[in-house]
């Protein structure tokens, strides 16, 4: 107890200094790693001819000469961060052990230099150490991100190819770090050469090998086994919360976002804290080492004087409490600048690889987009106002809706050439005008088949109301031709009215009748066009009139996507409203489901970002709230509380 309240009391000297070096190193890394990749990406597959990347040609690219450039170029970055971050950390923590307080800046200082050391004649060996150690790093972050993960079945394969091989180079790794356990904390704090180190570390371990070897593998094994603890936590408090406070008929699309939020949180907090998770307690123990064989440690003036740095006043001269609040300020103001800014470059990535907008021509980071077919039709009449609105509620991104076109040429929003199916009324589109259809009620109230309340007098829309309800509420439209006969003009008044309502970017226009997409492109050939199908067989990518194909899910096969996709075109499936069905969907990689359940095909994509065995905690974890009484005892306090 003691010791671990000393080991405490140690580490909570340059705490904050710690955690904000962290932070600022980590996102500033991560924010130039990404601007990186991406260029580097695009310049690659310029140069190496490949528009396109997915599961059939990913193999080509990376047996292609320039592809060798980027993790080359992406370990002569690592291995010197890696050394400034182990720096860091060894720097804080000597001073740590001599209860001194540091400065962000002199640490940055200290690290900087202490990493051109290593570029020595002499020292040159220890870049090897650091690379196997960066590669222990990564290797032991694996297990976390197979866990709570889900990658493409191709990559997944090839990991399992490569199982026997990953254990072998790691235990390799393990052995190496394992016998230079102590090289970096010498050749930091003793100013050495890389032979001088080995040597020392070697050793200064010799008494202890068994107990060193069982505290590199604890610490790798224990921080996994935190990582799971908290991510069960989280998910089982998400859970809990659900429960308490149902949110109908937006639950489950809720609930799995804040899942899918947590698993990114807690693997980008692991991610941060891997290399001071690994290396503190080797630090704790290397003292420990030290002081039981009676070797000394240079005190941070020897520090100072060797490497020419300045070094933190000590506690006592900074009571005047105007020269604090000046340091204070100084620090934070520009420490929080760097903070703030590389947290923005992050979060700009992120969103732009969450839409879709980053490495479009990549097709395993796209996001699969949810269309309501109809509005939700499942709660409400199909292609009405009120199944428009709600389809926006259930977070759809696209609606799905038909036209066709009055006898005065207004063009009106439903299904049927015939209004008998959705309102009682037996007549054709082409015999009404306008007027005389808002006459009629398209609530459904004569089929009673909606989960939503029916409101009697819910009349066929026009599509120019439904254009302004999607542009306020900023979604997308799937606009559906139904020709027939008698609708000569429907084409050129549906492109009309697009562009009168600056609509185009904001819609596909899409028809079974590949006469009727051809004549839009004709028209405005601006405008997305999708061909609806109920089978694909032979080379439909030779359609070019069509800009995506809309295809019924039971033909569609992972090869039809490849191949669709290889021509730089969406793949569109329709009309699934079965969980199995949508998984299937999405591990074929499609870019947009058409769908009577938007929450359900929402909740399915959403967990399918995260790996099986998540799924697997989460199923256990809602089974244990479902057959426990706790939440409902829960639930009847606090509304007993807040007097609901």
């Amino acid at each position: 107890m003691k010791t671990l309240k000393r080991s405490f009391r140690i580490l909570k000297t340059n705490l904050g200094t710690l955690v904000i070096f962290e932070l600022i190193t980590k996102l500033s890394a991560a924010a130039l790693m990404i601007s990186f990749f991406h260029i580097m990406m695009e310049l690659l597959m310029k140069l190496g001819g490949f528009k396109y990347l997915n599961g059939e040609n990913i193999g080509a690219f990376c047996r292609h000469p320039l592809a060798i450039l980027l993790p080359v170029l992406i370990i002569a970055f690592a291995v010197p961060f890696t050394m400034f971050d182990m720096s860091a950390i060894i720097y804080i923590m000597h001073h740590n052990y001599h209860y001194r307080k540091t400065r962000l800046w002199y640490v940055m200082d200290f690290a900087l230099k202490n990493t051109k050391e290593m570029y020595k004649k002499g020292n040159r060996a220890i870049m090897f150490t650091v690379f196997c150690q960066f590669l222990l790093f990564s290797l032991s972050q694996l297990p976390y991100i197979l866990a709570t993960v889900s990658f493409p079945v191709p990559m997944l394969h090839i990991v399992k190819k490569l199982k026997v091989w990953l254990w072998v180079l790691f235990v390799l790794l393990f052995l190496v770090v394992y016998l230079q356990l102590f090289v970096v904390n010498y050749f930091t704090l003793e100013m050495d050469t890389y032979r001088k180190s080995l040597r020392k570390s070697l050793r200064l371990g010799r008494f202890s090998k068994v107990v060193d070897f069982l505290l590199l593998l604890g610490i790798m094994l224990g921080a996994f086994l935190l990582y799971i603890g908290f991510l069960a936590l989280a998910i089982f408090l998400l859970l809990l919360i659900g429960k308490l406070t149902p949110l109908y008929p937006k639950f489950f699309t809720v609930t799995t976002n804040l899942i899918n939020v947590t698993v990114a949180i807690l693997l980008l907090v692991f991610q941060l804290i891997s290399v001071p998770l690994f290396y503190i307690p080797i630090c704790f123990f290397f003292y420990r080492h030290k002081t039981r064989t009676g070797e000394e440690t240079p005190s941070p003036e020897e520090f100072a004087s060797y490497y020419n740095i300045e070094l933190c006043p000590l506690p006592k001269e900074l009571r005047g409490m105007k020269r604090f609040k000046k340091l204070l300020a100084h620090t934070f103001s520009i420490e929080t600048l760097v903070v703030v800014a590389a947290l923005s470059i992050c979060s700009f990535y992120a969103v732009k690889l969450y839409r879709g907008e980053l490495g479009r021509n990549i097709d395993y980071i796209k996001t699969i987009e949810v269309t309501a077919h109809r509005g939700a039709s499942a709660y409400y009449p199909e292609n009405t106002m009120s199944a428009f609105e709600g389809a926006i509620d259930q977070g759809a991104d696209w609606i799905e809706l038909d036209v066709q076109e009055s006898k005065d040429r207004h063009i009106i929003v439903m299904h049927d050439s015939n209004f008998w199916r959705t309102t009682g009324y037996d007549a054709n589109s082409w015999e009404l005008t306008y007027d005389q259809i808002l006459q009629l009620d398209a609530s459904g109230a004569h089929q009673q088949k909606y989960k939503g309340e029916i409101v009697p007098g819910e009349k066929i829309p026009l599509l120019s109301e439904v254009i302004d309800l999607a542009k306020k509420e900023k979604v997308r439209l799937n606009i559906e031709i139904k020709p027939n006969k008698e609708d000569k003009f429907l084409e050129a008044d549906l492109v009309k009215l697009l562009q009168e309502k600056d609509f185009i970017g904001s819609c596909v226009v899409t028809s079974q009748t590949y006469t009727s997409i051809q004549k839009v492109k004709q028209l405005d050939p601006s405008i997305k066009t999708v061909y609806v199908t109920n089978f694909a067989y032979g080379d439909i990518v030779r359609m070019k009139a069509a800009d995506a194909f809309s295809i019924k899910h039971i033909t569609v096969s992972e090869r039809l996507v490849n191949k669709i996709h290889a021509s730089g075109k969406e793949v569109y499936v329709w009309t699934i409203d079965t969980p199995t069905i949508v998984d299937t969907m999405i591990l074929r990689q499609v870019d947009n489901i058409i769908t009577n359940d938007v929450p359900m095909v929402k909740e399915r994509i959403q967990m399918s970002d995260i790996s099986i065995e998540t799924r697997k905690y989460i199923n256990r974890l809602k089974d244990l709230l479902n057959y426990d009484t706790v939440y409902n005892r829960l639930r009847k306090t606090i509304k007993k509380h807040l007097g609901m």
